[in-house]
């Protein structure tokens, strides 16, 4: 286990006030257009899945990738640099689509939460409750393959709310750190 120094946060107070200032500002941003901060996402997700597939490209060029493996490397290049293009030129079709399968893996998840539930109710007492939580599921995936462009902006939405929390956090945190800076004056010089 570790040890973290208060006197060194305590010095720090104006640094984590401005992270949490900026990390707030992120989330209002993200939640005043939900639209662009997922825009964002894609575009970031995009040139991940383009980068990998270009250097994976110039490992199966440059002999780096043995011969047995080629023809998957290859493969997974195609891919990313597909992805890539595609989130590039398409950016709304990709996020229905990212939606759409993250929609049908939570339908999933929730159809076998159910069956569980459905079959661990005559011994655990409280198997409703994770029947529950299957159909809960169930019901946010339809909703996301109903409305995918709607739930990515709710998705954005709660992302920005989370930045704003956080950040707002650690600003009043910072605050407080700056109270006990001010109280013992030994902590407010800097050692030399």
């Amino acid at each position: 286990m570790f040890e973290l120094d208060a006197e060194t946060y305590i010095r720090s107070w104006k640094l984590l006030a401005v992270r949490g200032v900026v990390t707030a500002a992120f989330g209002l941003l993200a939640m005043l257009w939900p639209g662009a901060t997922v825009m964002a996402l894609v575009m970031l997700v995009g040139a991940l899945a383009f980068l990998r597939g270009v250097l994976t490209l110039f490992d199966i060029l440059s002999g780096e990738v043995s011969a047995n493996q080629r023809w998957l490397a290859l493969l997974e290049a195609g891919i990313g640099i597909l992805i890539g293009l595609v989130a590039f030129f398409f950016p709304r079709i990709t996020v229905g689509t990212l939606l759409f399968i993250i929609a049908v893996w939570v339908v999933v998840l929730g159809a076998s939460q159910l069956a569980a539930a459905l079959s661990l109710r005559a011994e655990i007492a409280h198997a409703w409750l994770l029947g529950l939580a299957g159909l809960l599921s169930i019901s946010i995936g339809v909703i996301f393959m109903t409305f995918p462009i709607r739930a990515a902006a709710s998705i954005a939405v709660l992302f920005g709310i989370f930045l704003f929390v956080i950040g707002a956090s650690m600003a009043i945190f910072a605050l407080r750190l700056r109270e006990l800076a001010y109280y013992d004056d030994t902590l407010t010089e800097h050692p030399s």
